[in-house]
C-alpha cells in the first residue's frame, strides 16, 4: 500500500449511491449523515481499500438481512485530546438481525493470522482499517442490528 491523504466524504457518498442503485426492491434504504466539520476529513490510506472496506460493511448489512433493513452511514470528526490528534469517525449501522454472539467474539479478538478470511468480510474490514492506521469496533446496534465504528487519525 502506498498511503496518501484520502478524503472520506466522497467515498461515503460513492458507496451510498452504489448501494441505492442496487436496492431495486427498496428493502435496504441507506441514510448518510456527514457532519460539516467532516467534509474535509482526510486519512492516510489507500482510496480503493477504504472504498472496499465501506462497500463490504454496507454489503454485509444487505446480504445478512434479506428481509430488509435500513443502513445508516455517518462521518464525523473527533477533536484532539491529550496526546491524540484529530480523528475521523466513520460509523456503519443497521437495524437488521445483528451479529451472532460468536461472530462478535471473533471480531473482538486481537488481530492475528489465525482469523479466517474466507467468507468473513468483516475481518477484511478490520484489516483494512488497521492498514490505514485506524481501528474497527463491532457491536450490537441500539436497535438490535450491527454497528461498526471505524476511527482513523486525520492526515
Amino acid at each position: 500500500m502506498d498511503p496518501q491523504a484520502v478524503a472520506l466524504a466522497p467515498i461515503v457518498r460513492s458507496v451510498a449511491v452504489e448501494a441505492l442503485n442496487d436496492n431495486v426492491d427498496g428493502n435496504h434504504p441507506i441514510e448518510v449523515a456527514i457532519a460539516e466539520e467532516a467534509e474535509r476529513c482526510k486519512v492516510m490510506g489507500d482510496a480503493a481499500l477504504l472504498k472496499r472496506m465501506l462497500t463490504n460493511l454496507v454489503g454485509n448489512s444487505v446480504k445478512h438481512n434479506p428481509q430488509g433493513c435500513t443502513v445508516r452511514v455517518s462521518l464525523s470528526r473527533l477533536p484532539h485530546r491529550l496526546l491524540r490528534k484529530d480523528r475521523c469517525l466513520l460509523v456503519v449501522e443497521d437495524d437488521g438481525k445483528g451479529l451472532e454472539a460468536d461472530m462478535l467474539e471473533t471480531l473482538r479478538r486481537a488481530p492475528s493470522d489465525d482469523l479466517p478470511e474466507h467468507d468473513l468480510g468483516l475481518v477484511i474490514v478490520r484489516r483494512i482499517a488497521i492498514a490505514c492506521g485506524g481501528t474497527a469496533r463491532f457491536t450490537k446496534a441500539a436497535g438490535g442490528g450491527t454497528r461498526c465504528e471505524l476511527t482513523f487519525p486525520t492526515a
